[in-house]
């Protein structure tokens, strides 16, 4: 009974979603690739083809790719405000997860990180759009990290959380790992707020974000679920307090 619950559920998250762009921060062209910004510091000409006073183009691109190298090296020494900061769109290697970053990020200040953890037969994306969270990335100002289940024989993602839910098929598959590696890639990817590392989880998503909290308490701060639970009996011994918030229903 309660795992045709979960699935219908889930599926009527998928059928009230529209569409989202997953887009999460713009950044600035490659200087290796940009041969039309300025190539010196002496009040010279743009580098066009003919700025060049011995009328000579095929060093163009050398030239950028010098000027990119020697500016970061003076970054790497601490010398100037980095020019561009590249972050990825994903983490997680070959499972991976959707990352969100505002685009006002910042690296010189801590992020608070927020994990979503999606329902059963549903993906992050899914979740992320039924929840708003992409905008909320922004007006808020937070780090989203949007991981999928795994995928059993029906076709349905889920997560590993308890016995009552929802590795129903026993492929014991260890999401507490996989999660926890998430949030340590993040924190050496980003500069994340070690102290604001929440949970949102909606239903099996839920009962995986009690289980995090059960046996990772060490990585994150707080857990949120949406009609989510776990098995009364399910031993639970967190290493330090974590704060919930419980939301029952639909």
């Amino acid at each position: 009974m309660l795992r045709a619950w979960i699935v219908w559920s889930s599926f009527a998250l998928m059928l009230g979603c529209s569409s989202t762009t997953d887009e999460a921060s713009d950044v600035t062209a490659d200087a290796l690739g940009d041969t039309t910004s300025d190539a010196t510091q002496d009040g010279s000409p743009d580098a066009r083809p003919d700025a060049r006073p011995d009328g000579n183009t095929s060093t163009l691109a050398l030239d950028a790719t010098l000027d990119a190298e020697a500016a970061r090296e003076t970054q790497a020494n601490g010398d100037a405000t980095p020019l561009e900061v590249i972050i990825p769109t994903a983490l997680g290697g070959d499972r991976p997860a959707k990352l969100y970053v505002p685009a006002a990020y910042d690296p010189s200040r801590p992020w608070p990180l927020i994990m979503l953890l999606h329902g059963y037969g549903v993906s992050g994306l899914v979740q992320t759009a039924y929840l708003g969270l992409i905008q909320r990335v922004e007006t808020l100002g937070f780090v989203l990290l949007a991981p999928d289940g795994s995928v059993n024989s029906e076709g349905l993602r889920y997560w590993n959380a308890f016995p009552s839910c929802c590795d129903f098929e026993g492929s014991d598959v260890d999401d507490v790992a996989y999660l926890r590696g998430l949030i340590s890639e993040a924190r050496e990817t980003l500069t994340i707020d070690p102290e604001r590392v929440l949970l949102l989880g909606h239903s099996n998503g839920g009962f995986m974000a009690y289980r995090m909290a059960c046996d990772a308490a060490e990585a994150i701060t707080a857990v949120a679920t949406i009609a989510g639970s776990m098995t009364i009996d399910a031993p639970c011994t967190p290493s330090r307090p974590i704060s919930v918030l419980a939301v029952p229903g639909t």
